[in-house]
């Protein structure tokens, strides 16, 4: 089991994820930007109704549920995104 502490999670099988959910809101912030521009079915996706009822579901059975997306999925590598994350606006 991946542990789950701040944004960047390694896990055994998908290697680096970005958590969403556990981002600060001005890298969140960026980080939707990211998804918008390079990603945007992805985008759909996280911001529909399904997924959102499907993730809602799993918090009521099992508690907080974090959203993690493979730094390819937003344009990049692990090292790409934590740069543009961290870049000035």
């Amino acid at each position: 089991m991946p542990e789950v502490t701040g944004p960047l999670v390694r896990t055994a099988r998908a290697g680096v994820q970005i958590n969403l959910t556990r981002l600060p809101a001005d890298k969140k912030r960026k980080a939707w930007a990211l998804i918008r521009d390079e990603n945007p079915a992805l985008a759909q996706l996280l911001q529909s109704h399904a997924f959102n009822t499907v993730k809602q579901q799993l918090e009521n059975t099992f508690g907080p549920v974090d959203v993690l997306v493979n730094p390819a999925a937003m344009g990049g590598n692990e090292y790409g995104i934590r740069q543009r994350l961290k870049a000035e606006d």
